[in-house]
């Protein structure tokens, strides 16, 4: 919804991190090629990495508003270090946990792998176990630092994590292969919880429990409750990627990075996008609700501008999908075949990115009302769809499979439209809308671009600038009125508050 200078300069900075983590996903490929070995460390990876920054966030998400409360002394002051204190067990717990559940974990998330192939993946775990501590560590720290309102920190953090994680993987990984490239990693974690770690001591803020503080259940049960419910969507998501790991592990070898590879061309820019936007606009839903009455019509009409922008950028990816592999995978160990396949998932995961930004707004609603039930709910359509989809469609290989995902994301925005029922009408411009897109896919599909730009990057940049730019020009009448409109949803006047309670909007 919001997209103010807040939520397009964190989608700057985070930009310049999609941007290394993009550069990483093509020297792994150049490295390690694909085989078992990279699989398993993919494997090992999405637990001790991915799932591990995943719960960064939900710690990051349940901490912010209390500590806010605390600083501001509606809530109690123990709250800081009692909830230090909490992260600093659950992360060790967790560590010890991972480190010993190694080969439980490698058996249920990827039943497929020969005896050698696991061997690997629960050695490369064990490795990769502390980065559980101290990605946990991290969310905490990011907490104390978005309550304060400072974001460019954090983000610059996160920056050193990749920028260690690419010369690990040149240095370290060139040489001494996967587990030397996994022992990067680890330094790479401590680097990003230890610049946040020096910068806010010398602000004074907390960062690790300086005293021991109650751990009374009451004091921290905002916290937890606003923990689980983020946790039931990152729940959801990891167990989506078990099913897809699940299944990929019975294909052909190397199946499993090749998904990766496609997962995080076809996300990368729509996830970064959507993030952003929607970033600086969830701690206000609260007092939009006070003044708008009922949120649901506000949020569905953002989730529907949201959408139409994940439109424009699923048709663009689509397009490109080839220059993108071809220039960035094609390289070292990575062969043509290879890149076909990768090619393919990415043009069936674009379908999927208009979803994305749709469920991203809607779902919003229940992770600041820290609405447990729905999310819940929300959480096992989306599972049980993506393991119907994953049994149908396994049948075609990894784009199978990337098509499950697409079709899942939209089975799960489809019901959260219906969950949030609302008897005011919701305005969009459908026929603008529809214009848009054809001139779009006009422009990107029947336009030789090869033939008067031969280098790719640069004909990707000016095909998405013109689609942009088509796009915007038709699409402007309607992008303003949207915008009026969350400004006046927004505003402090009570009055106007009351009068845009009843308001309608006329289609331009």
């Amino acid at each position: 919804m919001s997209l103010g200078t807040t939520g397009l300069g964190l989608a700057v900075l985070r930009a310049l991190n999609a941007g290394l983590g993009l550069l990483l996903s093509i020297g792994l490929a150049a490295v390690f090629g694909v085989s078992r070995e990279v699989d398993a460390l993919f494997v090992a990876m999405s637990f001790a990495v991915f799932l591990a920054r995943d719960l960064s966030r939900v710690i990051r998400t349940a901490a912010v508003p209390c500590l806010v409360e605390s600083d501001e002394g509606r809530g109690s002051p123990d709250f800081a270090a009692s909830m230090q204190t909490v992260v600093v067990i659950v992360a060790f717990g967790a560590t010890l946990l991972a480190w010993i559940g190694a080969p439980l974990v490698i058996k249920l998330t990827s039943p497929g792998f020969d005896p050698a192939s696991a061997l690997e993946a629960q050695r490369l775990l064990r490795i990769l176990a502390p980065s559980l501590l101290l990605f946990l560590m991290f969310g905490s720290a990011q907490g104390v630092f978005h309550a304060r309102h400072r974001f460019l920190v954090p983000e610059l953090s996160e920056t050193l994590w990749r920028v260690i994680a690419i010369g690990s993987l040149f240095i370290l990984g060139r040489r001494g292969g996967v587990e030397a490239y996994a022992m990067g990693l680890i330094a790479a974690a401590f680097a990003q919880w230890g610049l946040l770690f020096v910068i806010g001591l010398r602000n004074g803020y907390p960062m690790l429990p300086t005293r021991w503080a109650p751990l009374h259940s009451d004091l921290l049960r905002p916290f937890w409750l606003g923990a689980v419910v983020v946790l039931v969507s990152v729940v959801q998501l990891q167990a989506e990627g078990v099913l897809d790991r699940a299944m990929i592990s019975f294909m052909t070898p190397g199946s499993i990075a090749l998904f990766s590879y496609a997962d995080r061309l076809s996300h990368m820019m729509p996830m970064l996008l959507s993030t952003s936007l929607l970033t600086p606009w969830l701690p206000t839903i609260a007092r939009i609700q006070a003044r708008v009455g009922d949120p649901r019509r506000l949020a569905k009409q953002g989730s529907l501008f949201l959408a139409a922008l994940g439109a424009l950028l699923g048709v663009v990816i689509a397009w490109g999908a080839r220059d993108v592999v071809e220039f960035l995978l094609l390289r070292g160990k990575f062969d043509a075949p290879s890149a076909e396949v990768v090619i393919l998932a990415v043009r069936v995961f674009a379908p999927g990115i208009p979803a994305i930004f749709c469920v991203q707004c809607l779902a919003g609603l229940y992770i600041v009302e820290r609405d447990l039930k729905s999310m819940v709910r929300m959480g096992l359509v989306a599972v049980v769809a993506h393991a119907a989809g994953n049994l149908s469609l396994r049948g075609w290989g990894v784009p199978g499979i990337a098509l499950s995902g697409s079709l899942t994301i939209w089975i799960v925005a489809g019901y959260l439209w219906w969950q949030l029922r609302t008897t005011e009408r919701v305005w969009f411009a459908w026929l603008r809308f529809a214009t848009a897109l054809a001139a779009v896919a006009v422009l990107l599909f029947a336009v030789p671009w090869s033939s008067f730009l031969s280098w790719a990057p640069l004909r990707l940049a000016a095909g998405a600038l013109a689609a942009w730019a088509a796009y915007t020009a038709i699409m402007w009448p309607a992008i303003r009125r949207m915008q009026a409109y969350e400004r006046e949803a927004t505003a402090s006047s009570t009055v106007a508050d009351k009068a845009l309670s009843d308001q309608k909007i006329p289609n331009p």
